[in-house]
């Protein structure tokens, strides 16, 4: 009878601490989407500025070809998210392809 109640001991411990690791997980992952959510919506936001300023330009100033630092300042803001995010895209893949080969340094002293 002793043995029985320790296994049901070990196993209500097993599954409480694998309860623990699914919620932090959990909360992890949520965090993650959150993050990744907040970044899209900034750069897509960065990038609707850049085109209603280009489209203000076009409109406003155009005719006259005045206030011309509006073009490139716009143009900057429009394409900036597009660059940030592909190379953050290539950037991890890169990552992950480098984690699975490891390269053992042998120092010879």
């Amino acid at each position: 009878m002793g043995s029985s109640s320790a296994a049901a001991a070990y196993k209500e411990e097993r599954d409480e601490r694998h309860y623990k690791e699914v919620v932090v997980s959990s909360s992890r992952l949520r965090n993650i989407i959150l993050g990744t959510c907040l970044n899209c919506l900034a750069s897509l936001s960065i990038s609707m500025v850049g085109g209603l300023m280009l489209l203000w330009w076009e409109t406003h100033y155009h005719p006259a070809n005045r206030q011309l630092w509006m073009v490139p300042f716009a143009l900057i803001l429009l394409v900036t998210p597009l660059f940030v995010c592909s190379a953050a895209f290539f950037s991890d893949l890169s990552n992950h392809e480098s984690s699975d080969t490891t390269i053992n340094h042998c120092i010879v002293a």
